[in-house]
């Protein structure tokens, strides 16, 4: 089991994408659903974004007695994202007056490709005139990081080759590797290759067999006697471990190695 470390998030926040609109020109919604002028992102990588729109509205109504207003929402590429509609409505009293005034506010995260464009959508309700302040408006999308743990190498056990980030005393890195050995012989030895390439100086190696109920070191001497005992050797191309008995079949076995190589 690799030791996670809480200490060093691996977030490189220099690689952080964020694209910012400001100061947009002064729009006026259209007739019908379409594309904001000017209120257009391009996505710069693949990855998650926060994706946000704040203005401010200014909406004139044209028509007496009924509402104006106003529909928004995102699009991706020209479709819709779910979740961004908004709606603004307000009840007139005379045409053209009174003017009202809403704040547009959409805010979402979306898993997005590079290349693809985020645009702002709106139309205007009963062609009333709807008009998007210069003053205070924004549109950006900021990636958001995903905390990555970083892996202490050193307590690192795989059957892939790592670095422990240690070195012996000629000064060559430590290595480690877990050998899945399997099933123990019985009386007899076994070879098990540990693709270990170039290897040079085995600064030790260790490791458990068991059957389940106990579980006994790499190698093992048992003081009842030879016939329990087993012995364990590494070349340059495997690692061989020899019983002395017929009572270790039944025992599973890995073996770390921790080397130096060529």
């Amino acid at each position: 089991m690799a030791e996670i470390s809480s200490t060093k998030p691996n977030i490189d926040l220099a690689k952080k994408e964020f694209l910012q609109l400001t100061s947009i020109a002064a729009a006026t919604a259209p007739a019908a659903m379409g594309n904001m002028t000017g209120w257009t992102l391009t996505v710069p990588v693949t990855g998650k974004f926060r994706v946000t729109t704040q203005c401010a509205l200014n909406m004139v109504p044209t028509i007496a007695s009924t509402e104006c207003g106003s529909y928004w929402q995102l699009a991706k590429d020209g479709v819709a994202v779910p979740g961004t509609w908004r709606a603004y409505l307000e009840r007139t009293v005379t045409a053209t007056t009174p003017t009202f005034y809403d704040s547009l506010d959409i805010s979402i995260t979306l898993d997005l490709v590079a290349g693809e464009v985020i645009t702002l959508q709106g139309d205007r309700h009963n062609s009333d005139t709807v008009v998007m302040f210069t003053n205070g408006s924004l549109f950006e999308m900021e990636q958001v990081l995903a905390y990555v743990p970083v892996i202490d190498s050193n307590k690192l056990y795989t059957t892939s080759e790592t670095d422990t980030g240690k070195t012996w005393i000629d000064g060559k890195k430590i290595y480690r590797k877990v050998v899945d050995f399997g099933l123990l012989p019985n009386t007899t030895f076994k070879d098990v290759a540990h693709g270990i390439t170039t290897l040079d100086k085995v600064v030790q190696f260790y490791g458990t067999a068991d059957n389940g109920t106990y579980q006994l070191p790499i190698p093992h001497l048992n003081t009842i006697g030879l016939n329990i005992s087993y012995s364990c050797y590494i070349d340059q191309t495997n690692v061989r471990i020899t019983t002395g008995g017929a009572t270790h079949i039944a025992y599973y076995a890995y073996v770390t190695i921790e080397y130096t190589k060529a």
